[in-house]
């Protein structure tokens, strides 16, 4: 049994106690006016009350629920974007990526063949232009590659997994900054 699994059973052990799910929600309600709210993952109760009457804990667990409704609309939308994200890599299409410490690296890979979630990519270079000695802006040249094509997945958030230090996403089409120390 693990942690959270013991204080859940605990609790549920109370004088009067019942539970229900609301969404990722676990509302556990005992003795006369105790609540006891659990976020998903978490061991212990988000939030444990003890009411001073009964209106007040039916408008704290109401206030929780719209809440809790709020954040799955967030999370369900963001889930939507996500997915027209992925849907909209297809073949040819760029993706950009900007990583460093200090500095702006930025990387440009084209799409160059894609089933289900799974893509080829090969780097392209770029075209550089200088708005001071180590900065200024790019743009992809994809005429022009760089390396061997390699595999990756794309990910629940609609980009790719790179390395441990950088993804890409689908590049928007405007200049990208860029900076160095060279």
């Amino acid at each position: 049994m693990t942690k959270r699994q013991k204080a859940i059973a605990y609790l549920m052990n109370k004088t009067g106690a019942h539970s229900y799910q609301h969404h990722n929600l676990l509302i556990i309600e005992y003795d006369e006016l105790c609540t006891a709210i659990f976020e998903p993952k978490c061991v212990r109760p988000t939030w444990h009350y003890k009411h001073r009457t009964q209106q007040e804990q039916v408008e704290f667990i109401e206030q929780r629920k719209r809440f809790e409704d709020s954040e799955h609309a967030r999370r369900q939308e963001y889930a939507r974007e996500a997915q027209e994200k992925a849907e909209s890599i297809k073949v040819g299409s760029i993706l950009c990526s900007s990583w460093g410490y200090e500095q702006t690296n930025i990387d440009f890979y084209k799409v160059v063949e894609r089933k289900n979630n799974t893509i080829k990519l090969v780097e392209i270079e770029q075209v550089r232009t200088y708005s001071g000695d180590m900065q200024g802006n790019c743009t992809p040249e994809p005429s022009q590659t760089k390396g061997e094509p390699f595999t990756k997945r794309i990910n629940k958030f609609g980009g790719v997994n790179l390395a441990s230090y950088k993804d890409c996403s689908l590049w928007d089409g405007r200049p990208m900054s860029w900076s160095s120390y060279n």
